[in-house]
């Protein structure tokens, strides 16, 4: 019962902050007079690797790096496919360096710090964010933190055709569970994913995908996330899991980690949308 409730807390919050593309976008422009957190502007410079901020619709300021494919730097009338990584607990948006100048080859790419990681640590009336004493019901929000860096890229300029999430660890856990709720993601990509990561459920996710294409990558190492994998892979007719031998968690998993994230995203077409 837990888990549906966990699902249902989730929608809630997505569709109860009640902030639209627009108001995201107006945030992550704004600056609180209070003695609050002045966001870094973006300047949509074309072709320019940024670091960025945007306001998650609870307040919380999540700082990014967006990475333009070469198609956006030539300034294309059409927009070039996009991908969004979300790293695993403890870590930060850096431990995707290896990865991002392969997937910048085809995808324009933005990295985030999830909320009290990184330098996503402060609220924008300038309270600071300390993820050691968040409950269940606080690393359910950094759904949130998913959605906001959505809205950064689908008000990019031209938008992007299609829309990948990659999260490692507990970023596979609030990437699925946004993109349940959100069916204009295209694909995700799942490593080391967990059932219940901070009480983040992710079978009744995984089940409202409604067949979008999903790898879920582990190793037999790492025994719960493998079973997790192939467990969650039974739920979606579009997904398959792959469990490399050897040890590691999340961006450190042994075996061919980057070559097979890479294919997998070059390879997803966007599915026929009404």
């Amino acid at each position: 019962m837990r888990s549906w409730g966990n699902l249902a807390l989730i929608t809630a919050l997505l569709c109860g902050c009640g902030g639209s593309s627009e108001s995201v976008k107006n945030a992550s422009k704004s600056k609180n007079s209070d003695g609050g957190i002045e966001l870094l502007g973006d300047e949509e410079e074309t072709g320019v690797t940024r670091d960025v901020d945007f306001m998650a619709e609870d307040g919380v300021i999540v700082r990014g790096t967006f990475h333009p494919s070469p198609k956006r730097e030539g300034s294309s009338e059409k927009g070039d496919s996009a991908v969004l990584l979300v790293h695993q607990l403890g870590s930060n948006r850096t431990e995707w360096l290896e990865i991002v100048p392969k997937l910048q080859q085809t995808h324009s790419v933005l990295s985030i710090d999830l909320r009290g990681h990184g330098e996503s640590l402060y609220r924008n009336d300038g309270k600071t964010i300390d993820r050691e004493s968040f409950t269940e019901d606080d690393w359910a929000q950094t759904v949130l933190d998913v959605r906001a860096a959505v809205v950064y890229l689908r008000d990019l300029q031209p938008p992007p055709t299609t829309v990948t999430l990659i999260g490692s660890s507990i970023g596979s856990s609030a990437v699925l569970l946004y993109a349940a709720s959100d069916p204009k993601i295209d694909s995700l990509v799942l490593l080391s994913p967990g059932l219940s990561y901070r009480g983040m459920a992710t079978l009744p996710a995984m089940k409202a995908l409604d067949g979008r294409p999903v790898l879920l990558l582990a190793t037999e190492g790492d025994r719960e996330s493998a079973s997790a994998a192939r467990e969650l892979a039974e739920q979606d007719p579009h997904a398959s899991s792959r469990v490399f031998e050897g040890e590691g968690h999340g961006v450190t998993m042994s075996g061919p980690l980057v070559p097979a994230v890479v294919e997998f995203v070059k390879a997803t077409p966007a599915p026929p949308r009404p």
